[in-house]
């Protein structure tokens, strides 16, 4: 085996190996020879000027020129071996087919297809079953102020498109514990994959709690009603994959924002943001995950974070690394293709400084367990604050867009036991937070019947710690934690846990057993007691696959807990 393919085969959990050149979404590709390149090209534009490539599945990688007239990345026809592409001319909000029926590098003129007065923002998928291109679309229509899904179909591999309309998303409905208007996306940005059987699977980003999906049983002509999709999403892009072996791959942001600000009373909102045309802020966009599936979607296993934005914590979050060619910090948005090996390449995220490509294999979604010593400090775990800041899109050069700063709020501390360090949860006085309560997120392989054991010192003179697993990732500081919350365990000031006592200022350990199927299977045990019965708050999704620690004091508590070690998985 040659030596690269060796090192392929030995990537087992995510690893980086380059940073795109531009937002991910469309611009990554995979020649019929192997070679992989990433272009670099912005939505505004139609012609690439560089781009990354790749002879290694993806190990190491080059920067060259893009050919005259290059309009990025473009997708081998397995019909007749040309390379196409769409994108929109935003000025004449034409759709235009790029051809080139010599080879990648060839010489590609546009051709007007059709309008489209909104955005192509994937690659076309041609289909198996019969010789179609299928290429999911958002469109603006008379009368409709917000972006519409929509899919186009063409059977003469490229030359004519015929537009299948799909019906606009629902928008929330303005209610506790929100204040004001989500940005109303209404199916933007949808992705659609052909599964194993033929059938056609769309996911629509909306501003409900989850992805919506949709499904066509006849290749795209019709489309089933929209409908929430089993993965949490909110005004994120979601991505479907589907593997040479059949197995389905699900990437997405599956996250939940902060309850929503009374916007009304942020004077300097335009009318946009007001009204919900435009976002004021993003606080979902800071974990990246993957979920697999082995029978054509029913099903789906894993649910883990592949990767976190290594700016989550900056004190200069909304201005970090300028604004580049992306003002939005995040790891939102996709696109992936599969390597030799069943291995999965997949570039992530907008900004430079936090979008990434990684390898991995999917079978690491299907580990059982997770654990935690600090050994490696925070990595994995989101424990980020908001520093109050001026919300809103950009209003000009040197300005943040749609964010708030950071500030890293749980920190680790010396362990009183011995020399290694701890993680300590607590809150302290400072007027700049929107926030002061500390929190800490740590994911684990989703369960549905599982365990968690947690080793933590609750402290002498503390306040209330609230122990939560979730089935989705929440704000660290989100003060609506408890109410979203599957299970709930709260340490009280004074140590006490249910009706157990801990032993303050020592180390005790909490196991926490539950079954999704089984409510009556569900307890906890502190150190050696009894087991004592525990119920679910609200019926998990899939299962847990989330721990959340979060102090709770009405007021300043700088002792909080400390937590030493966590292990959670299936049992």
């Amino acid at each position: 085996m040659a030596p690269d393919l060796q090192q392929l085969q030995e990537i087992y959990a995510p690893r980086p190996v380059a940073i795109p050149p531009v937002n991910a979404t469309r611009e990554l590709m995979q020649l019929p020879g192997g070679e992989i390149r990433h272009y670099h090209l912005s939505e505004q534009e139609l012609l690439s000027d560089y781009y990354l490539a790749s002879q290694d599945y993806g190990l190491s990688w080059e920067k060259f020129p893009a050919p005259p007239h290059c309009p990025g990345a473009t997708i081998s026809s397995p019909y007749s071996g040309d390379f196409i592409t769409l994108r929109t001319d935003r000025n004449s909000q034409q759709l235009l087919l790029f051809r080139s029926q010599t080879g990648c590098d060839g010489d590609y003129r546009p051709t007007a297809v059709g309008p489209l007065s909104g955005l192509a923002c994937r690659q076309p998928l041609p289909l198996r079953r019969r010789k179609r291109w299928v290429l999911p679309v958002q469109e603006r229509r008379p009368g409709e102020s917000r972006l519409c899904p929509a899919v186009l179909l063409s059977d003469d591999d490229g030359y004519s498109w015929q537009t299948v309309p799909l019906p606009a998303l629902p928008v929330p409905e303005v209610t506790a514990p929100h204040q004001g208007v989500r940005w109303l996306d209404c199916g933007p940005e949808p992705t659609v994959a052909e599964l194993a059987d033929g059938k056609l699977m769309m996911l629509l980003r909306t501003a409900m709690d989850f992805y919506y999906q949709s499904f066509s049983h006849d290749c795209g002509n019709t489309w089933t009603a929209a409908e929430p999709s089993p993965f949490y999403g909110t005004i994120t892009s979601p991505l479907l994959l589907t593997l040479s072996s059949g197995r389905l791959l699900f990437f997405g942001n599956l996250t939940q924002p902060l309850p929503e600000l009374a916007h009304q009373q942020t004077e300097y909102l335009n009318d946009s943001e007001l009204s919900g045309r435009s976002e004021d802020v993003f606080t979902n966009r800071d974990v990246f995950h993957a979920a697999l599936s082995d029978d054509h979607g029913r099903t789906w296993q894993g649910f883990r974070e592949i990767w976190l934005n290594p700016l989550r914590n900056a004190a200069d979050f909304r201005l970090a690394g300028g604004k580049a060619d992306s003002n939005d910090r995040s790891v939102h948005q996709a696109q992936a293709l599969e390597l030799p090996g069943g291995k999965v390449l997949v570039a992530c995220g907008q900004h430079p400084l936090c979008r990434m490509m990684l390898i991995f294999a999917p079978d690491w979604l299907l580990e059982k367990e997770r654990s935690e010593d600090f050994s490696c400090g925070l990595g994995d775990w989101s424990v980020h604050q908001y520093v109050k800041s001026r919300l809103g899109n950009t209003r000009g050069a040197g300005t943040g867009h749609c964010a708030y700063n950071r500030r890293p709020g749980a920190a680790l501390v010396p362990s009183p036991c011995d020399y290694r360090e701890c993680l300590q949860v607590a809150r302290f006085a400072d007027p700049r937070l929107l926030e002061e309560r500390q929190g800490a997120v740590w994911n684990f392989p989703m369960a549905a019947r599982g365990s968690l054991r947690l080793e933590f010192m609750p402290q002498y003179g503390a306040g209330e710690v609230l122990f939560l697993l979730h089935d989705h990732w929440l704000n660290p500081t989100d003060v609506c934690a408890r109410q979203y919350a599957c299970l709930s365990l709260p340490l009280q000031p004074g140590g006490r846990i249910g009706l157990e006592q801990a032993r303050l200022n020592q180390k005790n350990v909490l196991q926490i057993f539950w079954h999704c199927s089984d409510p009556q299977d569900c307890f906890f045990r502190l150190n050696d007691s009894a087991l004592q019965t525990i119920a679910f708050l609200r019926p998990p999704l899939h299962g847990l696959n989330y721990l959340h620690i979060q102090a709770a004091a009405g007021n300043t508590d700088p002792l909080g807990v400390l937590i030493f070690a966590v292990e959670a998985g299936q049992r």
